[in-house]
């Protein structure tokens, strides 16, 4: 079963603030960073157990 992961337009906007301030530090290795993290949070679509809501949320 597929699930339908959604980004809130303000993780989204922090995800991209965290890529410029990698930008800054190690430009080389920003944009892999990026694409990896988007990878990560849609990977949750076939695997949503992978990482549980936690309760102090």
């Amino acid at each position: 079963m597929a699930y339908r992961v959604s980004l809130a337009a303000t993780a989204e906007a922090d995800a991209y603030a965290a890529f410029e301030r990698i930008r800054a530090a190690a430009p080389r290795h920003a944009e892999k960073w990026l694409i990896r993290l988007f990878q990560a949070i849609f990977s949750l679509e076939k695997l949503p157990a992978r990482c549980p809501v936690i309760p102090e949320t």
